[in-house]
Formats: structure tokens, sequence, C-alpha cells
């Protein structure tokens, strides 16, 4: 749990502040996450595979407010996180 609460604050500090870019797509980033997410399913326990979820779609909220520069680089490394 630790390491999903590291990541998320990662994640929020990334993002604070971060003006929009135009453009950004973030369903694809969001997409891909989800299928990363599903692919790593049975290797994850339940709490992980929930942490996981509930911090993609922080991102994917975050980025269609405009809150994040490039919501492909921290769904990238929500991906490298150890789990």
């Amino acid at each position: 749990m630790r390491l999903f609460a590291a990541t998320l604050l990662i994640a929020s500090g990334l993002s604070a502040g971060a003006a929009g870019q135009e453009g950004a797509d973030c369903d694809q980033a969001y997409k891909s996450m989800q299928s990363t997410i599903e692919r790593k399913k049975p290797r994850l326990s339940a709490q992980a595979q929930l942490a996981l979820e509930r911090i993609a779609l922080r991102l994917y909220h975050a980025c269609g407010t405009g809150h994040l520069e490039q919501p492909g680089e921290l769904f990238k490394k929500l991906d490298g996180t150890r789990h």
C-alpha cells in the first residue's frame, strides 16, 4: 500500500500547477493504461488492481481538465511501478 500511496503522491505532485496541453490525448493514454492493467491482472492482487485503476482514473480526470502537461509520461511512470 505504501507503494501505491507514493505513486499517487508523485502523480499528483507532477500534475499540480501544470498547464493543459492543447490536443493532449487523454483518452488514448487512459485506454492504453487500462489494457496494461488487464494484461497484468493475473499477477496483481485485488488491492493492487483497484489502486492502479483509481490512480489511472485520477490521472485521466486531471488530464481532461487540463491539469497535466504530458499525460502519457505519467501513465508510463504508473505502468513502471512495481506491483
